[in-house]
């Protein structure tokens, strides 16, 4: 049986998955062409994690760290285009993938994936 959340997971990974569906569907929903493919692997990573799969929590740990890398990025080029709205916007954006970075590879999250997961 599949499940979108895992209660006997420690808190630190159930935020990174919860943030992780999240960020996903924002994503996806904000129509960013180059946040398209870690998009994907987020929200596959963040289903992959929730049953369990190790595969599924290295796709959060990319797909997230990719997230985060391409939105500070884009803070950057905006920063130094002058737009100070489209600065904070992006930076928003980023700080809840940085959450989701920073959760799975927290140290709890990491000893229970060694230990729990297949």
């Amino acid at each position: 049986m599949y499940r979108w959340l895992n209660p006997s997971h420690p808190r630190t990974l159930q935020g990174a998955i919860m943030l992780g569906y999240l960020t996903a569907v924002f994503s996806l929903l904000g129509g960013a062409v180059a946040l398209l493919l870690p998009a994907i692997a987020v929200g596959a990573g963040a289903f992959g994690t929730a049953n369990d799969k190790r595969i599924g929590w290295y796709a959060l740990i990319g797909g997230s760290g990719l997230m985060l890398a391409l939105d500070l990025l884009l803070v950057f080029i905006q920063l130094a285009a002058g737009s100070i709205v489209g600065t904070l916007i992006t930076f928003n954006s980023s700080i809840f993938t940085g959450a989701v970075f920073l959760l799975a590879i927290h140290r709890h999250s990491r000893e229970y994936q060694q230990i729990w997961f297949s």
